[in-house]
């Protein structure tokens, strides 16, 4: 009993915050020891964000080609303007890890009040869940890194899981109209909106919840909603004018998703995946797979090769559909593999590096990540017995939330089947799961407030 009243504290949901930021801000140190500038950053944002501080203009021109559209621009905006206090990539992981925590909490604690309105003991069920996130090496990995989207998405997918399933619960009790409820859903498409601005692959996220929101308007008829919807709206269209003025392309994607594309549907990612990164199949003629077997890649061109970046956008796109219609065997098979691993597998994808050998940390970090992975797949298997379990049950309520949440889940899982998906992708998957989990269990008549 004292171990539940505990949970049910909120006390100690705030004492969990400040363990997750501690131990985010200690991983920082640790990934970033080296202490380099914010320009050197990899995966091709450290162009715009020096050029975004010195000239405050998106666009990159470390590849022999300017691009003005390769990555989305919530990562180079946002790291520039931290970078007006330093430059270096250590003091911005803090500042970055402090300021989503501060915000990550701050949702939290706002939805789960909401929930508060309509289900008696939630409090517990988040305690729980929000204590195994802070326990699991690779959440703390990923939130902390710099250098990739799922810095950011591994806070942000959870709050957008949580809002958007609570607007659905809200607007099938007719219970929209008051200022939580009414903050709920807007809370919902700012995150789905922040979410696309990171990483383009997340449109559908962002389409179901200006659905939702549009349905939510349509019976509210908020001004406070329609001032969200169209702030968010004019955000995404700003970016896609960007493109439009500056590469003649009117959309809101970026010029690397076909290369992206391109990754998931050829011969050579196809016998590499999941445990070699397919980058390195436009980085060298040979590659070993992990049994250590050579592989020949094909001379694929790279960026600077082509007249502007949507040339190359379009030929590795061209490449990919015609290698998925001409190999439709390998392309099912192919799409297997990648559904294997994104909802089956317990493996780690990538696999180690064979360079890495048996260095002590990097083995503690391998079987850290293989039993968050297998913890992961123990809540995913525990959502589905509910699913079956609430489904049974042939409760109208239960059912419109089961398939809310198998929207949200396969809105997040998508493109990433399409695409391809690796471990850090899958560990932001497990976060909307977990989500889904205590939503659904926490809806049941014995836990529902009266709302008049």
């Amino acid at each position: 009993m004292k171990n539940i009243r505990i949970l049910n504290n909120k006390k100690y949901l705030v004492a969990l915050w400040v363990i997750f930021l501690i131990l985010k801000l200690a991983a920082t140190f640790y990934y970033f020891k080296e202490n380099r500038s914010i320009d050197e950053i990899g995966f091709g944002f450290g162009g715009y964000i020096n050029n975004l501080r010195n000239d405050f203009n998106y666009i990159d021109c470390s590849e022999n080609i300017c691009l003005h559209s390769s990555r989305m621009p919530l990562i180079p905006l946002f790291y520039s303007a931290l970078s007006k206090i330093s430059t270096q990539q250590l003091i911005i992981g803090l500042l970055k890890n402090i300021l989503m925590s501060l915000y990550f909490f701050a949702a939290f604690f706002f939805l789960i009040k909401c929930d508060e309105k309509i289900y008696k003991k939630t409090i517990s069920y988040w305690s729980t869940l929000i204590t195994i996130w802070v326990l699991l090496p690779p959440i703390i990995k990923h939130a902390t890194q710099l250098t990739y989207e799922e810095g950011l998405l591994i806070e942000w997918a959870p709050i957008w899981t949580f809002s958007f399933l609570l607007s659905t619960k809200l607007l099938l009790t007719n219970n929209i109209k008051g200022k939580y409820q009414i903050g709920c859903i807007s809370l919902c498409i700012l995150q789905a909106t922040l979410m696309l601005a990171t990483k383009s692959s997340l449109i559908l996220i962002t389409i179901a919840s200006f659905i939702l929101g549009l349905m939510i308007l349509i019976k509210t008829k908020s001004k406070f909603l329609i001032a969200i919807i169209t702030i968010c709206s004019l955000c995404l269209i700003g970016w896609a004018y960007h493109n439009k003025v500056n590469s003649n392309h009117f959309t809101i994607m970026t010029s690397q998703d076909g290369s992206n594309l391109h990754r998931g549907h050829n011969s050579i990612s196809y016998l590499l995946y999941p445990d070699i990164s397919l980058d390195r199949i436009y980085e060298t003629d040979l590659i070993l797979n992990k049994n250590g077997e050579a592989i020949e890649t094909v001379n694929f061109p790279p960026l600077k090769y082509f007249k502007s970046e949507w040339d190359w956008n379009d030929y590795y796109r061209k490449l990919a559909l015609d290698w998925a219609f001409k190999n439709p065997k390998d392309e099912f098979n192919f799409t297997l593999k990648k559904i294997t691993n994104f909802f089956i597998s317990i493996n780690r994808s990538p696999s180690p590096s064979i360079d890495e050998g048996n260095n002590f940390i990097k083995n503690i970090e391998n079987y850290s990540i293989i039993i968050s992975i297998v913890i992961g797949r123990l809540l995913e298997l525990l959502l589905i017995l509910l699913i079956i379990t609430r489904w049974i049950e042939n409760k109208n309520d239960n059912r419109a939330i089961i398939i809310t949440i198998i929207i949200a889940n396969l809105a997040y899982a998508i493109p990433y089947i399409i695409g391809f998906n690796y471990e850090r992708h899958i560990t932001v998957y497990f976060t909307i799961v977990g989500v889904s989990f205590i939503v659904l269990l926490s809806n049941s008549k014995k836990h529902i407030l009266s709302t008049n």
